[in-house]
């Protein structure tokens, strides 16, 4: 023994020089994470199966770019279980450093109603039309000639245009409709104690599972309960039982590292649809608890 691990057999004092582009152990590399979960995957030319716990395996052909990448065997019994493999994450240039915790997202308030748009006012009454001109006076007509060749008498000169009257004032513009009020923004709680399935009435609620057993919440597919795309939806873990939020039939949820299990007491995440069938979870959560 050295430490707390078991010695190996086979004692090795040189460096391998691989002729084979692949790697050394066969099993480091498979095409698909579906691959990860196939008994025949793993069986040995002697038939035997020679996983254990910690075992790395590369995911590097899957035609979902987010599957590829490094996982660990958390769980020899149940290796045909995604959950029981840890989802370590893709490849990169270089051996990037660990990431650091990610704090807690801040709870989203709801948003309130808009208010409804106020009345336009009455048009005013228009001015009264100002009175026309006086007509100006005519000139006196021109003398007649005299019958025969004399000339024709000069026109009298036009008489002048009186002045135009002045403009009616304009009428005064109507006071402007009082905007209406904003609507009720308070949040209420629904409090459940076993297995619970969202439904339309839980839309910017919080739905506190309070129990000290485990228990799930289902968000149901639209075609059972069709909330509107941009609802939102808070889940609280009211006692110390384990909470996790479940997809019903059809239905994708997108979370961080695909956390879905409230991580403490107390603990808080928000649903909001972006979809018909899709939806975000943000909030402090975390894996198989």
């Amino acid at each position: 023994m050295a430490g707390n691990r078991t010695n190996g057999i086979l004692g090795i004092s040189a460096n391998f020089e691989p002729q084979v582009a692949g790697a050394f152990d066969a099993r480091a590399v498979v095409p698909t994470q579906a691959d990860l979960l196939l008994a025949t995957t793993w069986e040995a030319n002697d038939g035997g199966t020679y996983i254990y716990v910690g075992m790395t395996v590369t995911v590097a052909e899957d035609s979902t770019p987010a599957n590829n990448g490094v996982y660990i065997l958390l769980n020899v019994a149940g290796y045909t279980n995604i959950n029981n493999w840890k989802f370590v994450g893709s490849g990169g240039a270089g051996n990037p450093g660990a990431t650091g915790a990610q704090g807690a997202a801040g709870e989203i308030g709801a948003s309130g109603a808009q208010g409804a748009a106020g009345g336009i006012g009455a048009t005013g009454a228009q001015g009264a039309a100002g009175g026309i001109g006086a007509s100006g006076a005519q000139g006196a007509a021109g003398g007649i000639g005299a019958t025969g060749a004399g000339a024709t008498g000069a026109q009298g000169s036009a008489g002048e245009i009186g002045a135009s009257g002045a403009q009616g004032a304009a009428g005064e513009i109507g006071a402007s409709g009082p905007q209406g009020d904003d609507a009720n923004t308070l949040v209420t709680t629904n409090t459940q104690s076993n297995n619970y399935t969202l439904v339309l009435t839980d839309r910017d609620k919080i739905v506190e599972i309070s129990n000290a057993s485990t228990r799930t919440v289902t968000v149901p597919p639209n075609s059972s309960v069709a909330f509107s795309i941009g609802s939102q939806i808070m889940i609280a873990r009211g006692d110390t039982g384990s909470v996790q939020i479940l997809e019903g039939a059809g239905v994708t949820i997108d979370s961080s590292n695909n956390h879905t299990y409230l991580q403490y007491q107390y603990s808080g995440a928000t649903l909001i649809k972006k979809s018909t069938n899709g939806w975000w979870l943000f909030g402090d959560l975390t894996t198989i608890i």
